[in-house]
């Protein structure tokens, strides 16, 4: 029989262990419904804060406080092995450094940086240059992963921006970005479409009809690899793809050996993808659009704005709704300028579709001589006339982004809210004694009335000014909607055409489309002055203005050329030089008049483009006759002159509210950039 004392003993342990389960259970349910809540809310789960990878999770709990010395440990080893050139070890130890601090983002950033552009750099061929720049924009993609936040909370935008940011530097403005860009398009391509062996079945021998199917389905690397790598031949083409076949794909690695009677590649899974793109609604158009570095950019750049807080066209409070738990903010960029990335790679896809050859739904006709042993493909090859290779379809895209980026950020306030909010600030500015751009103005006592919403009005047009400086905003929309013009698409392809005659020996001929474009510009610039005074546009027609006088100059048929390439007021090209200075015609070509005379742009002056002399009437042009064919929805190049004021005269003190078409400053640049003397 247990005795009084044991019995008590008893009844002890069970009331223990009664309250010890009770406290587990409660600690469960505190745990539960309590814990877990507040740290998925505060963003302290590993759930929370992106994709969990298991491996790296268990081996962080594996060092438990060794993690600290054993990531200095490997962060060592891998400077060291770096400097020894030793790539494939310094992988493995980035690899090994990124699963340990998955949350901390410097690794992430510095080590894809590191193998973007340290190592990427140090290789000699731009295959193996390409391949690092893969493996660093792979590295940082993984740590955006790690870090992108579930449904409810944000990803980090710096993390994206890097990834655009990479993309554009190493690949789209790369010195070798013709080759790198080659390179890409073949990640996009699958495999088997671009297999060297179906193109060239016998070495040395294009099978001609498969290399314009393959022509037909990927024009710009075509014309990419004949027009900028100089590979002249289809048989060139086809080892330029034999040699990089390898390269990072979007598709599965077929086996070559095996694949013979394959007609597609499987898909890799989106993760294992290169190039990596963003998922869900921000992934590139692949089947509608003409996709590149640029638009990739594009991709990346817009998912980076997803975590910011909403926009507000307030530009004195651009924070105006951020929720520090629900929104990040870029550390390294104004919101702004962040915000307006987006509208600047459409810009650089547009420009990279000109700078090809790329202008309207025109093409590309391939070399006769490729398809001569062809009966079918006899009277040649005209690739790239979609509309997707269309510029002046991007620069209008370019355009809208622009627009409504400047609309919803505060940048961009119409003509009529501008006055509103002059008018609005007037009574706070008297009352004050407050100019209109002084933005440290004191702020009214009152919070209701005319003065207090004299002063929010007064807030927004200095902050409005002060963030569109910032941003260049002005210059960005001014090239884009003045690019998209048809005047200026016009211009430009015949600059390019020049160009091309130039490069091919064709003086005479280029010559003839120099003098063609210049009155298009010249429309363009009159139509669009505020595109025309951009100092970017400005230096590059004065270059282009330059070459067509340097050839002008040395050509047999400089005398006849006189007034007809501009036909303004009988104005030459070349302003008369003493011809009895010299001993002979020849010896006055050698001397090189270009190099010391003013072009025919320099002597053309416009009104401001808020001047009222713009409708002042049709423009005083000489020589009309000279105009060329009109363009479908130009009536002419002069139709556009009816609401302008053209006049030509010697560089010299202007009237009010004149400007010179090109400006002293873009004139004085542009030689130095080449290297002339100061003309007079």
């Amino acid at each position: 029989m247990i005795n009084p004392h044991q019995q008590k003993t008893r009844q002890r342990k069970l009331i223990y262990a009664v309250l010890i389960l009770g406290l587990f259970t409660l600690s469960l349910m505190h745990r539960r419904f309590v814990v877990e809540p507040a740290a998925f809310d505060l963003q302290l789960r590993e759930t929370a804060r992106g994709e969990v990878e298991l491996t790296g999770s268990a081996l962080r709990l594996t060092l438990t406080g060794s993690r600290g010395i054993a990531i200095a440990f490997l962060w060592h080893q891998a400077i060291e092995t770096q400097k020894k050139h030793e790539w494939n070890e310094l992988e493995l130890l980035v690899g090994s450094i990124s699963k340990l601090q998955p949350y901390f983002l410097t690794p992430w950033l510095f080590q894809s940086w590191n193998l973007s552009f340290n190592v990427a750099v140090e290789c000699d061929r731009s295959r193996d240059k390409y391949y690092y720049v893969s493996r660093g924009i792979e590295l940082l993609s993984e740590g955006e992963r790690r870090n992108r936040g579930g449904e409810k909370f944000p990803g980090n935008p710096e993390m994206r921006h890097n990834i655009a940011n990479t993309y554009l530097r190493k690949i789209g403005f790369s010195d070798e970005k013709q080759a790198m860009q080659s390179l890409l398009d073949m990640s996009l391509i699958d495999p088997l479409k671009r297999d060297p062996r179906k193109l060239m079945p016998t070495p040395g021998k294009v099978d001609l009809d498969e290399f314009a199917i393959f022509s037909r389905n990927n024009p710009r690397i075509v014309r990419r690899l004949h027009d900028r790598l100089r590979l002249r031949e289809p048989a060139e083409i086809v080892q330029f793809l034999a040699d990089n076949r390898d390269v990072p794909s979007r598709y599965e690695t077929p086996d070559w050996n095996l694949a013979a009677g394959a007609t597609e590649s499987n898909m890799r899974p989106p993760i294992q993808q290169f190039p990596i793109v963003p998922v869900g609604e921000r992934a590139p158009d692949y089947q509608g659009k003409n996709i590149d570095v640029f638009r990739i950019g594009r991709a990346w750049s817009e998912y980076s704005i997803d975590p910011l807080p909403p926009e507000t066209n307030d530009p004195s409070e651009p924070r105006k709704y951020f929720n520090p738990v629900k929104h990040r903010l870029p550390k390294a960029l104004a919101i702004e300028i962040f915000r307006g990335y987006p509208a600047r790679c459409e810009t650089f896809f547009a420009e990279g579709l000109q700078e090809e050859g790329f202008f309207e739904s025109e093409g590309w006709q391939a070399p006769p001589r490729w398809f001569e042993a062809t009966s079918n493909l006899r009277d040649g090859l005209l690739i790239g006339t979609e509309s997707k290779y269309d510029s002046r379809r991007s620069w209008e895209d370019a355009a809208r982004l622009n627009r409504e980026y400047g609309v919803k950020n505060g940048m961009y306030f119409s003509p009529a809210e501008v006055k509103q909010f002059n008018d609005d600030a007037k009574a706070y500015r008297e009352a004050y004694k407050v100019n209109e751009m002084d933005r440290f103005g004191p702020k009214p006592s009152e919070t209701t009335g005319p003065i207090a919403e004299g002063y929010q009005s007064h807030q927004k047009l200095v902050w409005n000014k002060q963030v569109r400086d910032m941003c260049n905003y002005d210059a960005h929309l001014h090239q884009s909607e003045g690019e998209a013009q048809p005047e200026t698409i016009r211009a430009r392809r015949l600059f390019f055409a020049a160009k091309r005659a130039k490069e091919e020996g064709a003086d005479e001929e280029a010559i003839e489309h120099y003098a063609e474009a210049w009155p298009y510009w010249i429309a363009a610039s009159l139509r669009y002055p505020a595109f025309a005074s951009l100092e970017n546009v400005q230096e590059s027609v004065y270059e282009q203005m330059f070459d067509n006088m340097r050839l002008v100059g040395r050509s047999e048929r400089a005398p006849m050329i006189q007034a007809a390439v501009l036909g303004v007021a009988q104005m030459g090209l070349v302003p008369p030089i003493p011809m009895h200075k010299f001993a002979s015609p020849q010896d006055y070509l050698k001397f090189q008049p270009h190099r010391y005379s003013r072009g025919p742009l320099e002597w053309l002056q416009m009104p401001q483009a808020n001047s009222p002399e713009l409708r002042r009437g049709i423009a005083q042009w000489s020589a009309a006759a000279a105009m060329p064919a009109p363009l479908p929805g130009i009536a002419t190049p002069i139709a556009a002159l009816d609401l302008w004021l053209l006049r030509s005269a010697p560089r010299q003190p202007l009237p009010p509210r004149w400007q010179h078409l090109l400006r002293e400053e873009a004139v004085h640049v542009g030689r130095s950039r080449l290297s002339l003397p100061f003309a007079k």
